[in-house]
């Protein structure tokens, strides 16, 4: 069977045909026995389609749908809130730790005057500070 006859016979059942394409179709129809038989299987796919019962949603389906969505996206601003006040509190909780520690070591450690165990060097804090000393990184190497 040729496509172009397939083609007009597929449009036939969506489109109201032109006279001269009907009057082909049914030349066609008369001829061709294949083409007869996708008539045939069509029409009884169509009576199928149209005796089975309509099936649709229940009112208000996409009220629902709608409301079902809203609803995901607002528990996960809830969850996102949520996790970030539980990791805020821990980071919270770990630096007011921290700064404890090192508040206690201060506090109970005597006072340091020498910043040589950290420079390696004989110079003192006061040294450090003083702006009239001026050593350059080589010195201190």
């Amino acid at each position: 069977m040729k496509f172009k006859y397939r083609k007009l016979l597929h449009r036939s059942f969506e489109n109201k045909l032109s006279k001269r394409q009907q009057r082909t179709l049914n030349r066609e129809l008369a001829r061709n026995a294949e083409l007869r038989a996708e008539k045939a299987k069509i029409e009884r796919i169509r009576e199928a389609l149209t005796d089975s019962p309509e099936l649709s949603f229940r009112p208000f389906f996409a009220e629902r749908v709608t409301n079902r969505i809203m609803n995901l996206y607002q528990n996960r601003q809830e969850d996102f809130a949520a996790s970030l006040a539980f990791a805020f509190r821990r980071i919270a909780i770990a630096g007011v730790v921290t700064a404890v520690i090192l508040l206690s070591v201060n506090l109970f450690t005597p006072a340091v005057k020498t910043v040589s165990p950290y420079f390696g060097s004989k110079t003192t804090l006061d040294d450090m500070l003083d702006p009239g000393n001026t050593t350059s990184l080589e010195d201190v190497l």
